[in-house]
């Protein structure tokens, strides 16, 4: 594997996995149009921990919080954020335990791929359109009932293309979050997930080998230093009230990519 294409899927992993446009959708996209191999389990286990840290570090001091109130008692709100977070991870780590072999072995294609980026440009535009319509005050968190909702939305994100921040984002806006917190919250349950998924597949490769160390020393890096940007940049374009429209569009235009590469 060469190190421009450690790279290149570094950045991608890094600014796609908190961008609302999915990570696994343009992977696969931009390997197809590259014509690209797929470079192993091991690799793409790399990419993913390097958001992992991403989201990890960017929060440090929240989740350092979070972690003390594991094993004394904290603050009434980190409490309750702890648990809220735990029942959000609980949907798809359950189904991508049990399921993620079989989504990956028949639901990978392009066709897929590109529903999977119109599915979440559809939940965007009505996100969208629910914040432009709401009247009453913003809440301050989820109730567990809709905290249970956005954990099966972060689960369909296992579908390529489909956004796991896109849809727990949307998801957040539905409960009456606004932008700040949803997307919050999203960055937040980013990190279970992500480093679930990560610390699993360098479990079960270890000891295939996996590639050489550059590659994934490259890969790992540049989807860490990617990745922090890209949440810090969404939070700041959030927070002045803009709208999701331009990744709406976005993701339109490379659903059509998608399908029209299926051809290439």
């Amino acid at each position: 594997m060469e190190i421009i294409h450690a790279f290149i899927l570094g950045i991608v992993q890094g600014l796609t996995e908190f961008l609302p446009i999915s990570s696994d959708g343009h992977l696969v996209l931009v390997r197809h149009l590259l014509n690209w191999g797929d470079e192993g389990l091991i690799f793409d286990a790399t990419l993913h921990l390097g958001t992992f840290f991403a989201v990890l570090y960017y929060y440090r001091a929240m989740w350092w919080r979070l972690v003390k109130t594991l094993f004394r008692r904290g603050t009434r709100n980190d409490e309750i954020l702890l648990g809220l977070l735990i029942v959000a991870t609980i949907p798809g780590a359950i189904l991508g335990f049990f399921a993620k072999d079989l989504l990956e072995q028949y639901l990978r294609g392009l066709i897929i791929t590109g529903c999977g980026f119109l599915f979440s440009a559809v939940l965007l535009y009505f996100a969208d359109r629910n914040l432009r319509g709401r009247k009453k005050e913003h809440s301050e968190r989820l109730t567990i009932s809709q905290t249970i909702g956005v954990g099966f939305l972060q689960a369909f994100a296992l579908l390529p293309g489909v956004s796991r921040s896109g849809l727990t984002i949307a998801g957040g806006i539905f409960s009456n979050l606004s932008r700040e917190k949803a997307v919050e919250f999203s960055f937040l349950m980013a990190l279970p997930i992500t480093g679930g998924a990560g610390f699993l597949a360098l479990l079960k490769d270890f000891g295939g080998g996996g590639g050489a160390f550059w590659p994934l020393f490259v890969g790992f890096v540049v989807s860490f230093v990617v990745g922090l940007w890209a949440i810090s940049a969404l939070i700041k374009y959030v927070s002045k009230n803009n709208s999701f429209k331009p990744f709406i569009v976005y993701l339109i235009v490379v659903a059509l990519v998608s399908f029209v590469a299926v051809k290439l």
